[in-house]
């Protein structure tokens, strides 16, 4: 085994849309020399669209971008600012906002150079096995709420089945999901970090070690695992028995009718060092 290798060697790359579609899929992979991330673009939470994209893929493209233009040695701060810079001059230059276009992503990020993790918002990673999150209480708090609804409307008399074609649920906590953006970077109980065009986000650094296997995944994976397979699997399992998600897993989406998954999701698994 060479670990001497600088450069990430990928083993296993997916990213899907919870539509099946790639045109509608928010996540985004980017691998390259001196950078590896996983960006999830947030569900857009209107139907505004520039170009056929939504906000959360407006967001993902342009952190590829500036992720693409980095300086292999700059350093997570710089590289977080300079990610959050670029968005704000986009948002102005093709004028989001007046469209009603919100930009928000999360994002992980490895830098070779500097053997770093930068985690910002909620996608996950593993080293070596051991998983690491940064999940949001305000999710935690949006999806319970959901499950509240859930149940109340099956003592209505709503099946799951007519919930699967309709999510009644997600609507009742619908305005709140909308208004969340207003803790995005917030220092209030209940804030958050997330990229957007107009505050700058907080972020988490993780050294990881000269020799080592990383997967860097959105949260599209509820239990993520070392292999792709065993996430798919344990997806699949998921979406079998709690398709609704508000049993096993608990969410602010279930699975809809016609549609794959709850989320979009993407996956990337790497060697810092090459198996001969």
């Amino acid at each position: 085994m060479d670990w001497n290798r600088k450069s990430p060697l990928i083993e296993e790359i997916y990213t899907e849309s919870k539509t099946g579609r790639q045109e509608n899929n928010e996540d985004a992979i980017y691998q390259g020399t001196h950078f590896v991330a996983v960006i999830d673009g947030a569900t857009s939470k209107t139907k505004a669209v520039l170009d056929g994209k939504t906000g959360g893929q407006l967001c993902a493209q342009q952190i590829m971008d500036t992720i693409h233009d980095l300086d292999e040695n700059i350093t997570g701060e710089a590289a977080v600012s300079q990610i959050y810079m670029d968005l704000k001059e986009m948002a102005k230059l093709r004028g989001l906002e007046q469209k009603g276009i919100h930009c928000c992503a999360s994002a992980v990020i490895f830098s070779c150079a500097r053997r770093e993790i930068w985690a910002i918002g909620d996608c996950q990673y593993m080293i070596d096995g051991q998983h690491y999150t940064n999940s949001k209480s305000i999710d935690r708090i949006m999806s319970e709420a959901r499950v509240a609804a859930i149940y109340m409307l099956l003592q209505k008399g709503i099946t799951e089945e007519q919930l699967l074609q309709h999510d009644h649920s997600r609507e009742i906590i619908f305005p709140l999901l909308q208004e969340q953006k207003y803790l995005e970077n917030s220092k209030a109980p209940y804030g958050y970090p997330v990229f957007n065009c107009h505050t700058q986000p907080d972020f988490i650094i993780q050294k990881v070690p000269d020799r080592c296997r990383i997967v860097l995944a959105s949260d599209g994976y509820p239990f993520l695992r070392e292999s792709l397979a065993e996430s798919e699997r344990e997806l699949s399992e998921l979406l079998k028995e709690d398709p609704l998600c508000y049993k096993k897993y608990c969410s602010t989406k279930g699975l809809q009718a016609g549609n794959i998954s709850f989320d979009d999701r993407s996956y990337i698994r790497f060697s810092l060092g090459e198996f001969k």
